[in-house]
Protein backbone atom coordinates (compact mmCIF):
# COMPACT_ATOMS: atom_id res chain seq x y z
CA UNK A 1 0.00 0.00 0.00
CA UNK A 2 1.54 3.40 -1.32
CA UNK A 3 -0.13 5.55 1.41
CA UNK A 4 -0.67 9.51 1.36
CA UNK A 5 -0.24 9.91 -2.38
CA UNK A 6 -0.76 13.75 -3.39
CA UNK A 7 -3.17 14.55 -5.80
CA UNK A 8 -0.83 15.71 -8.22
CA UNK A 9 0.07 12.54 -8.84
CA UNK A 10 -1.23 11.65 -12.14
CA UNK A 11 -2.35 8.11 -13.17
CA UNK A 12 1.15 7.50 -15.69
CA UNK A 13 3.22 8.26 -12.43
CA UNK A 14 1.13 6.00 -10.56
CA UNK A 15 1.41 3.30 -13.09
CA UNK A 16 5.22 3.70 -13.06
CA UNK A 17 5.69 3.42 -9.45
CA UNK A 18 3.30 0.29 -8.98
CA UNK A 19 5.60 -1.16 -11.70
CA UNK A 20 8.70 -0.81 -10.00
CA UNK A 21 7.04 -1.70 -6.52
CA UNK A 22 5.76 -4.98 -8.33
CA UNK A 23 9.21 -6.06 -9.51
CA UNK A 24 11.28 -4.93 -6.14
CA UNK A 25 8.68 -6.28 -3.74
CA UNK A 26 7.43 -9.83 -5.95
CA UNK A 27 3.98 -8.32 -4.67
CA UNK A 28 1.28 -8.06 -7.24
CA UNK A 29 -1.32 -5.83 -5.59
CA UNK A 30 -0.21 -2.52 -4.63
CA UNK A 31 -2.69 0.26 -3.97
CA UNK A 32 -2.98 3.62 -2.98
CA UNK A 33 -4.05 5.99 -0.83
CA UNK A 34 -4.33 9.56 -0.05
CA UNK A 35 -5.12 12.10 3.30
CA UNK A 36 -8.98 13.45 3.09
CA UNK A 37 -9.29 16.41 5.85
CA UNK A 38 -12.30 16.11 7.26
CA UNK A 39 -14.39 19.22 8.64
CA UNK A 40 -13.73 20.83 11.67
CA UNK A 41 -14.77 19.52 15.37
CA UNK A 42 -14.78 22.37 17.88
CA UNK A 43 -13.20 21.77 21.43
CA UNK A 44 -15.66 24.57 22.82
CA UNK A 45 -18.68 26.68 21.94
CA UNK A 46 -16.33 29.58 20.99
CA UNK A 47 -16.69 28.92 16.58
CA UNK A 48 -14.86 30.90 14.00
CA UNK A 49 -16.33 29.36 10.48
CA UNK A 50 -12.81 29.24 8.55
CA UNK A 51 -12.72 30.77 4.96
CA UNK A 52 -10.59 32.53 2.79
CA UNK A 53 -10.21 35.66 5.41
CA UNK A 54 -9.59 33.47 7.89
CA UNK A 55 -6.18 33.40 9.46
CA UNK A 56 -5.42 30.14 11.54
CA UNK A 57 -3.18 29.64 14.53
CA UNK A 58 -2.03 25.82 13.52
CA UNK A 59 -0.57 24.07 16.68
CA UNK A 60 0.74 20.76 15.61
CA UNK A 61 2.73 17.68 17.11
CA UNK A 62 3.52 15.69 14.35
CA UNK A 63 6.43 15.01 12.27
CA UNK A 64 5.55 15.95 8.83
CA UNK A 65 2.91 19.02 9.22
CA UNK A 66 3.42 19.80 5.34
CA UNK A 67 0.15 18.29 4.12
CA UNK A 68 -2.18 20.39 6.21
CA UNK A 69 -0.59 23.48 6.07
CA UNK A 70 -0.82 22.50 2.21
CA UNK A 71 -4.12 21.92 2.41
CA UNK A 72 -5.01 24.77 5.19
CA UNK A 73 -3.21 27.26 2.49
CA UNK A 74 -5.79 27.29 0.26
CA UNK A 75 -8.28 27.75 2.21
CA UNK A 76 -7.39 30.38 4.43
CA UNK A 77 -6.23 33.61 4.29
CA UNK A 78 -2.86 33.34 6.66
CA UNK A 79 -1.36 30.50 8.61
CA UNK A 80 0.79 30.90 11.57
CA UNK A 81 2.35 27.40 12.53
CA UNK A 82 3.25 26.80 15.63
CA UNK A 83 4.85 22.87 15.63
CA UNK A 84 5.91 21.06 17.67
CA UNK A 85 8.26 17.43 17.75
CA UNK A 86 6.28 14.56 17.19
CA UNK A 87 4.17 13.09 20.39
CA UNK A 88 4.85 16.99 22.15
CA UNK A 89 3.78 16.32 25.51
CA UNK A 90 2.09 19.79 26.21
CA UNK A 91 2.80 21.83 29.14
CA UNK A 92 0.71 24.74 30.59
CA UNK A 93 3.38 27.43 29.17
CA UNK A 94 3.24 25.68 25.98
CA UNK A 95 -1.20 26.21 26.27
CA UNK A 96 0.01 29.73 27.03
CA UNK A 97 2.23 30.38 24.34
CA UNK A 98 -0.74 29.33 21.94
CA UNK A 99 -2.55 31.97 23.95
CA UNK A 100 -0.17 34.60 23.16
CA UNK A 101 0.32 33.71 19.28
CA UNK A 102 -3.07 33.78 19.20
CA UNK A 103 -3.93 36.94 20.59
CA UNK A 104 -1.03 39.00 18.60
CA UNK A 105 -2.50 37.80 15.24
CA UNK A 106 -4.23 40.98 14.52
CA UNK A 107 -6.98 40.00 12.05
CA UNK A 108 -10.64 39.28 13.67
CA UNK A 109 -11.56 36.33 11.91
CA UNK A 110 -8.91 34.13 13.55
CA UNK A 111 -9.12 30.48 14.38
CA UNK A 112 -6.61 27.62 16.51
CA UNK A 113 -6.89 24.46 14.38
CA UNK A 114 -4.82 21.08 15.60
CA UNK A 115 -4.61 17.66 15.15
CA UNK A 116 -6.94 15.20 16.49
CA UNK A 117 -3.64 13.62 18.00
CA UNK A 118 -2.95 16.65 19.23
CA UNK A 119 -5.98 17.23 20.66
CA UNK A 120 -6.24 14.22 22.38
CA UNK A 121 -3.10 15.80 24.45
CA UNK A 122 -4.77 19.15 25.02
CA UNK A 123 -8.10 18.24 26.05
CA UNK A 124 -7.59 18.32 30.03
CA UNK A 125 -9.74 20.53 32.10
CA UNK A 126 -6.33 22.40 32.50
CA UNK A 127 -5.73 23.12 29.25
CA UNK A 128 -8.86 24.01 27.97
CA UNK A 129 -9.80 26.09 30.66
CA UNK A 130 -6.49 28.05 29.38
CA UNK A 131 -8.05 28.84 25.95
CA UNK A 132 -12.02 28.17 26.98
CA UNK A 133 -12.35 31.67 25.17
CA UNK A 134 -10.67 31.02 22.21
CA UNK A 135 -12.27 29.59 18.84
CA UNK A 136 -10.51 26.31 18.77
CA UNK A 137 -11.09 22.91 17.00
CA UNK A 138 -9.05 19.46 15.13
CA UNK A 139 -9.51 18.87 11.77
CA UNK A 140 -9.64 15.10 11.82
CA UNK A 141 -7.86 12.99 9.11
CA UNK A 142 -9.49 10.39 7.03
CA UNK A 143 -7.64 7.83 4.25
CA UNK A 144 -9.16 7.56 1.21
CA UNK A 145 -8.88 4.40 -0.79
CA UNK A 146 -8.22 4.62 -4.59
CA UNK A 147 -9.33 1.68 -5.80
CA UNK A 148 -12.55 0.43 -3.93
CA UNK A 149 -11.74 -3.49 -4.36
CA UNK A 150 -8.67 -2.77 -2.12
CA UNK A 151 -11.11 -0.73 0.75
CA UNK A 152 -13.59 -3.80 0.90
CA UNK A 153 -10.27 -6.67 1.75
CA UNK A 154 -9.63 -3.96 4.46
CA UNK A 155 -12.31 -3.86 5.85
CA UNK A 156 -12.62 -8.19 5.31
CA UNK A 157 -9.54 -8.28 7.09
CA UNK A 158 -10.19 -6.22 9.76
CA UNK A 159 -13.66 -7.49 10.54
CA UNK A 160 -12.27 -10.85 10.24
CA UNK A 161 -9.39 -9.95 13.26
CA UNK A 162 -12.49 -8.32 14.98
CA UNK A 163 -14.59 -11.19 14.87
CA UNK A 164 -11.71 -13.62 15.85
CA UNK A 165 -11.11 -11.10 18.81
CA UNK A 166 -14.58 -11.14 20.27
CA UNK A 167 -14.65 -15.24 19.70
CA UNK A 168 -11.75 -15.40 21.78
CA UNK A 169 -12.23 -13.04 24.47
Amino acid sequence: MVTKTPASVTFQEKAIIKRKLERKSGLSNIFFTSIHYGELVYLNTNRIEMNANTTVLLLTGIANPKPLLDYLTGLVKGIEHLGFSDHHAYTSNDILTVKQKFNQIKNPSKLIITTEKDAQRIRTPEYLALVESLPIAYIPIEIAFEDQEYRNIIEQQLLSICDRSVNES
